[in-house]
C-alpha cells in the first residue's frame, strides 16, 4: 500500500489558497479512491484464492474418502 504522510509545522501556517485548496481537495480524493479500489481488488483476489483452495481440498478430500 501506498502511505503518504504531511508533516505541517506550526509556525510556518498560511492561509491556502482557494484553487490550491481545491486541487489538494480533488488529489486527496483520488488517492483515497485509489487506495480504496486497490482494497476492494487485493480483497477480491485473496476471496478467489480461498475458494481455489477451498476446491481443491475438497475435491481431495471427496477423492481419497470415496471407495474406489
Amino acid at each position: 500500500m501506498n502511505h503518504k504522510v504531511r508533516i505541517i509545522k506550526h509556525g510556518d501556517r498560511k492561509e491556502p489558497e482557494p484553487d490550491r485548496l481545491e486541487q489538494s481537495s480533488r488529489n486527496t480524493t483520488r488517492e483515497i479512491t485509489t487506495t480504496i479500489k486497490l482494497w476492494v481488488s487485493e480483497f477480491k483476489q485473496k476471496r478467489r484464492t480461498d475458494e481455489q483452495n477451498s476446491r481443491k481440498a475438497f475435491e481431495l478430500i471427496f477423492t481419497t474418502a470415496s471407495p474406489t
